[in-house]
């Protein structure tokens, strides 16, 4: 059995894992804290899930840099 999963560079589009919770979340702690700090082992898509954040708050008007 092939694994259906991406790895080894940044995901987007159908290979990106349904983390709307997470997204909702960090969007709900960056606007109401200075900080937040994303922490997880390596592999776990702490960049992808950033990069996805920063998509839908450049759809939503909100700068954004990485």
């Amino acid at each position: 059995m092939q694994n259906p999963f991406k790895y080894g560079g940044i995901v987007s589009g159908p290979y990106f894992a349904d983390r709307t919770d997470e997204i909702k979340e960090l969007q709900r702690e960056m606007e109401n804290t200075s900080r937040v700090f994303l922490v997880s082992p390596r592999r776990f898509g702490k960049t992808c899930l950033l990069h996805h954040l920063m998509e839908t708050l450049t759809r939503g008007g909100t700068a954004c840099a990485y």
